[in-house]
């Protein structure tokens, strides 16, 4: 990996530069269970988030290079930020993508 994170020759991979990989295409979707109090995925996998409503939603993630949670807004469709934890709110339009 070179220092921008460049894919190298026989590489599989992408990683930003705190090294976390990330996807330019999605190979795995799923709905995001809002049934407890956080979700996340087996070893910590890193995921983005899909909002398929009509409207942005504020969430409370931890995202991949973090250990506190943040609040922000997600916007209908995919957006880019790498997340690896929500705090559940009851939003039930929500998919995860990796």
């Amino acid at each position: 990996m070179g220092q921008l994170g460049i894919l190298g020759i026989g590489s599989t991979s992408i990683y930003n530069r705190d090294g976390v990989a990330c996807s330019l295409q999605y190979s795995v979707i799923g709905d995001i269970d809002t049934s407890g109090e956080t979700f996340r995925l087996p070893n910590l996998q890193s995921f983005n988030i899909k909002n398929n409503g009509s409207n942005a939603v504020e969430l409370s993630v931890k995202l991949a290079g973090m250990e506190e949670f943040v609040t922000t807004k997600f916007q209908p469709g995919w957006n880019p930020e790498i997340v690896i934890e929500i705090e559940t709110n009851n939003e039930s339009d929500l998919q995860y993508g990796y």
